[in-house]
């Protein structure tokens, strides 16, 4: 027992993407019934590297990832999930973790958060709610940092700006990917109609 604390723990370097790839279709393969030939992917290798990306390569936050996805559709798919779709439904499952847990004006403070490409500050998020900033920091920004949605990402003198943390991330995408899919949906659309004409 005292070597356990003894000792230096062993540090293993994370697994590449195509690694993770790799492990991930070696468990779908192991996983599979005797009587099914060939497994169906749930999920495209782009989707696997995004997640990779966004959790610095470990291993049980993709799979965390991909489990979170897999858990907001139907057990039978008939081909591998799209980035676009693959992330609508990542980031809806973060939205039902907490949207309950929200105020209407805590949800405005995350929509910025979403919508732009910045962090937040205590004056633009007055700005936004049209209250004064000496509310915001215990009311509004407390909760949000207490549900690990949002955290410290800079300061500049006294002013602090948040952003999304890493787990909530997807939040993002999942504004992004809706317009992907609604782009796919008319392409498709369109080289249907092509074909008829």
């Amino acid at each position: 027992m005292k070597s356990i604390f003894a000792r230096t723990p062993l540090l293993i370097k994370p697994l590449n993407k195509k690694e993770v790839v790799h492990a991930f279709e070696k468990r779908m393969n192991l996983l599979k019934s005797v009587d099914v030939a060939q497994y169906i992917k749930p999920i495209s290798d782009e989707v696997v590297f995004r997640l990779h990306d966004l959790y610095n390569g470990d291993i049980r936050s993709i799979m965390t990832g991909i489990k979170d996805i897999l858990g907001q559709c139907s057990d039978r798919l008939l081909q591998p999930l799209s980035m676009n779709e693959a992330m609508t439904l990542l980031g809806r499952e973060r939205w039902e973790r907490v949207g309950d847990k929200l105020t209407k004006e805590q949800k405005k403070i995350l929509e910025f958060l979403v919508k732009n490409n910045k962090y937040i500050s205590t004056k633009e998020a007055s700005d936004i709610l049209k209250k004064p900033s000496s509310n915001l920091s215990g009311y509004y920004f407390k909760p949000l940092k207490d549900l690990n949605i949002i955290e410290e990402k800079e300061r500049k003198g006294k002013m602090i700006y948040l952003g999304l943390t890493v787990e909530y991330q997807p939040l993002k995408w999942w504004f992004e990917s809706e317009g992907g899919i609604r782009k796919d949906i008319i392409d498709a659309q369109r080289k249907q109609s092509t074909l008829f004409d």
